[in-house]
């Protein structure tokens, strides 16, 4: 039967090794850029709640339904996929608290009684306190202070509220009938292309590890940067896992197994990182392994079942007369690709250090006041300096503040550079011509775009959701220097977040010395672990250190760098000794299992 997920089948082809290399160097700052996660079934499927809702203000005429589009657009970015539980849970929550806050804002904004300036502030500390009760909701609590601002902004007596109110209901309904029911899309999408991720990178790992005949690797900046983004695809498509942590399906399996054995395979990479170049022989087995991982990665995008991956019989063994580590770390390689796709060696990472209830709701309540006082001061800014549309200044405080330092900053980086790019779209596009069929097509490829590369960049984001949100309101509210607001509100609100964060953030930056200090330690403990040869406790160990070291460096070369002293040589120094060590102990980890290997033989 033809439904709207098979009608609409992306197959989406490998991306381009330059493509893939800005992503590393991106990533290494903390700005995220996974174009494996490139979804335009949620384009389309926004397109059509948008769309339909747009025709239904234009048909009607009346400008108060214009919330009801914002309410669909809102939540298709509060469906942020996992099993079907979950989804409904999220949407449902969005749906009727939205609708909660969307009449108390504009309502309490109304009362002569009540300080128009404090009832965005007070909203936004409120709706942040959702995660006390739903910790996984940071979303949907973010976007409930986005309804809170935009409906704050609009001042209205009781019954105009409710008929706002009623408006967000039913956008916020539509939209959660058709995700949920009528179009609910790929359920194991997001994962697979997650999982499909992890195997492109070490792809391109094994590539430039056969094909470095220079220098020993370490010295080789590019294969650091390797590690770092193995290291962190690997979390990524963890996450999306965890999210089906109680299901039994047979994709979930595959996928779990398909993440053990990259992990493996990582490992093996990790030594052969550590050593000097390769023998010939041992480089035609990486260049071949590297072939085999870009298969793997090609199937798990374009597979909708579960079925064997790839691999190949033709892989080459080490020859006998290489070095000892270098033939145990191409032999373990080898092993695992020739396993590919059978189902063992399930992936179950330890998860990270869990905090304690009391520090996580101290944690929620203080992120609840830095949001309440930064929207107040910029709300404050924005009614001194008679901005037109202030709500735009506070939407960008509530998206871009984030209980993570770097994140805050990164965001607010990206949304200034992307609200600038998407403003200056919007007006090119309305110089061009005002027609509003022009102008609808406009918002139905916007919408897509937007959905789209949501999972992908946020820069790139927010670039077609300022083209979005321009378009929207010069069709129902033609003003002249819409989008020019929008490039100065954004950019208010961005710099304001900035400001919050490096003044107001818990405990300030940590000292980038202290983080490499701690990556060498854990690094330390690492290769203590495997001289101990337990398994498990080497398992947590590695994950601990990876995580350590990839923490160390995003410090070191992320946007905190722009407002902290330089690295100092010590701090360098530091760097390349935590990746030697890891270096060491994945080497040494190699082996030893190719000691065990023989005596298991010799008995």
């Amino acid at each position: 039967m033809m439904t709207p997920n098979n009608l609409f089948k992306f197959r989406l082809p490998a991306l381009p090794r330059i493509a893939r290399d800005l992503a590393r160097w991106l990533e290494l700052r903390a700005i995220a850029m996974t174009p494996e996660l490139l979804n335009p079934m949620d384009g389309l499927r926004a397109t059509v709640i948008v769309a339909s809702l747009l025709f239904l203000v234009i048909l009607t005429g009346e400008r108060t339904f214009s919330w009801a589009i914002f309410a669909g657009f809102w939540a298709c970015l509060a469906d942020t996929g996992g099993p079907p539980d979950r989804r409904r849970r999220h949407l449902l929550t969005f749906t009727f608290a939205g609708t909660i806050t969307a009449f108390l804002s504009a309502w309490l904004t109304g009362l002569p009684w009540i300080p128009p300036l404090a009832v965005a502030p007070f909203m936004v500390g409120t709706t942040a306190l959702l995660t006390l009760w739903q910790p996984e909701m940071g979303l949907v609590a973010t976007l409930l202070g986005v309804v809170a601002v935009v409906a704050a902004g609009a001042a209205h007596p009781a019954m105009e509220a409710v008929k706002m109110a009623l408006a967000f209901l039913v956008g916020s309904s539509w939209a959660t009938i058709i995700l949920l029911a009528i179009w609910p899309g790929a359920q194991w999408l997001p994962a697979r292309q997650a999982v499909a991720g992890v195997f492109s990178r070490l792809s391109d790992m094994a590539h430039d590890i056969a094909t470095d005949i220079s220098a020993p690797s370490l010295e080789i900046a590019r294969l650091g940067r390797h590690r770092r983004a193995v290291r962190l695809a690997i979390e990524r498509a963890n996450s999306q896992l965890i999210l089906f942590n109680h299901s039994d399906n047979t994709i979930c399996h595959h996928l779990r197994s398909a993440l053990g054995q990259a992990d493996a395979v990582f490992h093996a990479l990790l030594a052969l990182d550590h050593l000097p170049p390769l023998t010939p022989e041992s480089r035609k087995t990486t260049l071949e392994a590297a072939a085999i991982l870009t298969a793997c990665a090609d199937h798990l995008r374009k597979s909708d079942r579960h079925r064997k991956s790839p691999a190949s019989p033709a892989l080459h063994l080490p020859a006998d007369g290489s070095p000892p580590a270098e033939h145990a770390a191409v032999s373990a390689l080898t092993r695992t690709l020739v396993t590919m796709g059978s189902e063992v060696n399930f992936f179950d990472l330890p998860q990270k250090n869990r905090v304690t209830p009391q520090s996580r709701q101290a944690s929620v309540r203080a992120a609840a006041l830095r949001s309440a006082l930064a929207v107040a001061i910029v709300t404050l800014t924005a009614h001194l300096l008679s901005l037109n549309y202030p709500y735009w200044a506070t939407m960008a405080v509530v998206v871009v503040l984030n209980p993570v330092r770097h994140v805050s900053i990164s965001r607010g980086i990206e949304r200034i550079i992307g609200s600038v790019c998407g403003g200056m779209l919007a007006l090119a596009i309305l110089s061009l011509s005002t027609s509003p069929v022009v102008i609808g097509l406009m918002i139905i490829i916007g919408t897509l775009a937007t959905l789209a590369l949501r999972p992908v960049n946020y820069t790139l984001f927010v670039v077609f959701l300022t083209l979005l949100f321009v378009l929207i309101m010069n069709l129902l509210q033609p003003t002249d220097g819409i989008a020019a607001a929008r490039i100065l509100d954004n950019v208010i609100g961005s710099v304001m977040a900035i400001v919050v964060t490096l003044v107001l953030s818990p405990g300030r930056a940590r000292p980038i010395s202290d983080l490499i200090a701690e990556a060498v330690e854990a690094n330390r403990h690492y290769l203590a672990a495997i001289a101990d040869g337990d398994a498990a406790t080497v398992a947590v160990a590695r994950r601990r250190a990876g995580l350590a070291s990839n923490e160390a460096e995003i410090a070191a070369h992320g946007p905190d760098r722009l407002f902290g002293p330089r690295l100092t040589t010590e701090d360098r120094e530091g760097l390349a000794a935590a990746r030697r060590l890891a270096g060491e102990a994945a080497m040494l980890w190699h082996l030893r299992n190719a000691a065990a290997s023989k005596d298991g033989e010799g008995a």
